[in-house]
């Protein structure tokens, strides 16, 4: 007598052969089609953003603090000079004199071992950014970081668990027993007296809700722009020209799937669907990622150089 599992996954078991290299055809080619017209649509939106940042800066013209009245209130304006703070602090990480950072801490936790391990990652955010003021020389206004694009100095580090600074303190996860392997940290930051240039909007009198906040001048940061709205097209074109190609062969996969798994059970077949539209989606994640992370890289290259 055949046990009820096996019983199960017999109609999967004897044509694993043809069945199974036609789910994995289908899963990669799906998964490679997917991040392809993600990468192409992500290009195209941040090009897209960027080339209407970088338009609003050349059309923008840079004033004096105290040439702003409450004509302004409202408007997009652009100012020029040095990060301030009432009550500088030290980056945690760079060990400057900052008048803003941001710090992220992720930890990597795990318990068990050989098939039993698990593995956990936990993270959190510190944030100085309430007290950052621009100060042109004429005046100073208070910047509100928000969604900012920012091209500020960055760094990062990691360390083994138990090497970790106490102020590397990653959350503890949830459940007993888990040990910290492994710390990182990355921080990004202003330091105090630097370059800052800025563009926003002036939301209250001494206030600018900043959408671009550069640590240089506006040439670089033009050319940061230009490289990022350039980057994205270029990558979406590429992406889009491959993810036609393979129009072919997932039509192909997806044809030869179907000719090959009739019959199969109704639930066997809903979880093999599930694990692939798993997979795709996983796949599109990491495109959605990695191409912003490049975009962002390629711009903040063109601002240290």
């Amino acid at each position: 007598m055949v046990p009820g599992p096996e019983v199960l996954l017999l109609p999967v078991l004897r044509r694993c052969g043809e069945v199974c290299e036609g789910w994995w055809r289908l899963t990669l080619w799906g998964s490679v089609e997917a991040a392809l017209l993600l990468t192409g649509i992500v290009g195209i939106l941040v090009g897209l953003l960027r080339l209407f940042q970088l338009v609003r800066v050349i059309r923008s013209r840079q004033r004096n603090i105290a040439q702003l009245n409450e004509r302004h209130l409202g408007r997009i304006v652009e100012l020029f000079g040095r990060a301030t703070s009432e009550m500088p602090r030290r980056g945690p990480l760079s060990e400057e004199l900052v008048a803003a950072y941001l710090l992220e801490i992720r930890g990597e936790w795990q318990r068990g071992s050989g098939n039993q391990k698990e593995s956990v990652t936990t993270e959190r955010q510190e944030r100085f950014l309430d007290g950052l003021e621009l100060d042109d020389g004429t005046g100073k206004v208070h910047i509100s970081i928000g969604d900012t694009l920012r091209y500020w100095p960055g760094r990062y580090t990691e360390w083994p668990g138990n090497e970790a600074p106490s102020w590397a303190s990653p959350p503890p996860p949830a459940g007993e027993g888990y040990k910290l392997v492994r710390v990182t940290a990355s921080e990004e930051f202003l330091p105090a007296g630097t370059e800052l240039y800025v563009i926003g909007r002036l939301t209250a009198p001494g206030v600018v809700e900043a959408q671009v906040a550069s640590a240089t001048t506006e040439a670089k940061t033009k050319r940061a722009l230009t490289a990022e709205w350039l980057s994205g097209w270029i990558v979406a074109v590429v992406s889009l020209l491959l993810a036609v190609r393979l129009i072919d062969p997932v039509l192909g996969s997806w044809h030869r799937y179907r000719m090959t798994w009739s019959g199969t059970p109704l639930l066997l077949s809903g979880i093999t669907h599930t694990a692939a539209a798993l997979l795709i989606l996983l796949a599109s994640i990491g495109a959605l990622f990695v191409t912003y992370q490049l975009i962002r890289i390629i711009g903040k290259s063109f601002v240290e150089s």
